[in-house]
């Protein structure tokens, strides 16, 4: 392909093997002399979109029906401030197609860090980025994904201070307890593993001699 878009002729690498001609198509690549996308730069692409009028949204919205609507109005606005707050800003001058891996990455650093956005926040941000990079892959804006290899950031959790088998025998069964129905709502959590919903729903019918039901 051309920057036009157009289709040049046939062409040669000159290599015997395939595994030759990737690496030679590669080196090409790197040394910039291979085209590698279009040159529209990240905010005309992305400024309008998510607008009401335009063919990403209209084409949605024609996929619905007045029950079940394809795209929500809310989850409309979301889509467009995401554009406005985080994307454009960050990205705004940068050729589309140049964007890379990394620079994701250190755009979720800037999110995480400067913006001090939750990690679910950045996960639904670079959410909305891949509708984009999936429909300028689509229609040839793009020839390579710059989203290739990210995943989702995942939140470390907290270990839990959760009493040992002993510590729990000592409160269950050796200590005395003000209140024994607050006793007995535990010791039945934890014999059966029911959560507090679940305790709190039983009826005397519910128990039986042998089992709960």
């Amino acid at each position: 392909y051309k920057p036009d878009g157009t289709l040049t002729s046939g062409k040669t690498t000159g290599c015997k093997t395939k595994s030759a001609a990737v690496h030679y198509c590669e080196t090409l690549l790197m040394q910039g002399r291979i085209w590698t996308g279009s040159n529209i730069t990240f905010s005309n692409y992305a400024e309008h979109f998510f607008d009401i009028d335009s063919i990403w949204v209209q084409d949605k919205i024609a996929s619905g029906t007045p029950e079940h609507p394809a795209l929500s109005p809310l989850y409309l606005k979301k889509l467009q401030s995401t554009v406005r707050l985080h994307l454009l800003p960050y990205f705004e001058k940068k050729k589309f197609s140049t964007i890379k891996p990394t620079d994701i990455k250190e755009f979720r650093l800037y999110l995480l860090r400067e913006k001090k956005l939750s990690f679910k926040s950045v996960n639904d941000v670079i959410s909305v980025l891949k509708i984009l990079v999936d429909v300028a892959l689509a229609d040839d804006v793009l020839v390579i994904s710059p989203l290739r290899g990210i995943k989702p950031l995942m939140k470390n959790s907290s270990t839990r201070n959760a009493f040992t088998l002993e510590d729990a025998k000592k409160i269950l069964c050796k200590y005395k307890w003000v209140n024994q129905s607050q006793r007995l709502f535990n010791f039945v959590a934890a014999l059966t593993g029911m959560r507090l919903s679940e305790i709190n729903s039983l009826r005397k019918d519910n128990i039986k001699p042998t089992y709960i039901d």
